[in-house]
């Protein structure tokens, strides 16, 4: 981060004491943002890249990338960020690539990611933000699977699906299906959701668009994929070995599963 490093280190450090004063709070947290936003990919790592990208926008029926946060701190037994830190769709050349890098390493620094992070007692500094870039999902169908059902507990899975990709979603700018599973039964209850929207990628952009009539009228997810996907979530369950919030997608009849989290709200009210 060149000459802005200490003067980060420093900034942070106010940010780690117990703030008083709102306003002067986001003060510091707009300044410190704005640092890491003007941070440049060293020449190694832009190199690297760079390569990997092309490689992987070739090889990518969408012609695109998505680029994902995923902090050292994120995720684990004990903390969740869901939500909190950035994820851009749609890469689709180099300029914008390295924009997307740097805007995920911002993240790591916004106003939400560190009030939840200073309750949770967890270090503000170092920046230990990673980046994940993955091949872009033509996505027909995408949602979240829970493979312990926040209200009925353990023995159920559910599942919430939309048509298209998922930012909806997880937005809540849409009402999805929702499906809930029994594990040992196999039984499944389902919700048609209203669906009234979805986002698809329309020539090299993504825009939100209106369903039609038949599209918000029927399940986004059949019998037979629901049977599938579900036994891919419980595999990666039984793997990670705990609960976990998993993102999917579903593109010509294939399930691709994005990004999985543990589920760390069992048996805790107390929000966070």
């Amino acid at each position: 981060m060149s000459g802005d490093s200490d003067k980060l280190g420093d900034l942070v450090a106010g940010l780690e004491e117990t703030a008083t004063d709102a306003s002067e709070f986001r003060a510091l947290v707009e300044e410190v943002n704005q640092i890491m936003l003007r941070t440049t990919v060293p020449d190694n790592v832009h190199d690297v890249l760079e390569k990997q990208f092309l490689d992987l926008v070739n090889n990518a029926r969408s012609g695109a990338v998505v680029v994902r946060s995923s902090a050292a701190v994120e995720d684990s037994s004990g903390a969740s960020a869901a939500g909190q830190f950035s994820t851009f769709l749609n890469i689709r050349n180099k300029d914008a690539l390295m924009s997307a890098v740097t805007s995920c390493w911002a993240s790591f620094y916004t106003d939400r990611s560190i009030r939840y992070r200073k309750r949770r007692g967890i270090p503000l500094w170092p920046p230990q933000m990673g980046v994940i870039i993955q091949k872009q999902v033509s996505a027909d169908v995408s949602g979240i699977a829970f493979t312990s059902h926040p209200q009925r507990g353990a023995e159920w899975l559910a599942v919430e699906s939309s048509w298209g990709f998922g930012e909806p979603i997880v937005g809540g700018r849409v009402t999805p299906d929702l499906f809930e599973v029994n594990k040992r039964t196999g039984e499944v209850v389902s919700r048609c959701g209203s669906k009234r929207n979805k986002v698809i990628v329309k020539g090299e952009d993504m825009v939100e668009v209106e369903t039609g009539v038949e599209e918000r009228s029927r399940l986004s997810i059949s019998p037979e994929a629901l049977d599938l996907l579900c036994g891919e979530c419980l595999r990666v369950e039984a793997s990670l070995g705990s609960p976990q919030d998993i993102e999917f997608s579903l593109s010509g009849g294939l399930i691709f599963l994005l990004q999985s989290r543990p589920i760390t709200t069992i048996g805790d009210n107390s929000g966070g």
